[in-house]
């Protein structure tokens, strides 16, 4: 009786009696997957067995794909900022608006270049 990998899990080989757990940065949705899809970027798996990819938090980015933790997510310099989460490089980050400066990373919005530029 053959049946269908559960998600986290793949088979690479026709006859096989068993499904594989992915490893870490990669994800496998179930459905009887021949391999596991590598994380993107902005994204990774920590977990043996994912059954998908966590994003990168708002104020971080990543350009690594197959991640297998958060520590590749780099923070937004200072300066900048991103409100979405999962960004896939730095430039994606936006600059505080004239007039305004942020001296800390990974900021969120914004409200994060509250610094008022004085002459």
């Amino acid at each position: 009786d053959c049946k269908l990998c559960a998600g986290g899990a793949f088979v690479s080989q026709p006859g096989q009696s068993e499904c594989s757990s992915c490893p870490v940065g990669r994800y496998s949705w179930g459905g009887g997957l021949s391999q596991c899809q590598q994380c993107g970027s902005g994204t990774f798996a920590s977990a043996v067995a994912a059954t998908g990819c966590t994003t990168c938090p708002p104020g971080f980015f990543s350009t690594l794909s197959g991640a297998n933790s958060s520590k590749v997510c780099e923070a937004c310099a200072a300066g900048t900022f991103s409100s979405a989460a999962g960004i896939t490089n730095a430039s994606a980050c936006v600059a505080c608006p004239a007039g305004t400066f942020g001296n800390t990373s990974g900021q969120t919005s914004v409200a994060g270049c509250a610094g008022q530029c004085v002459p």
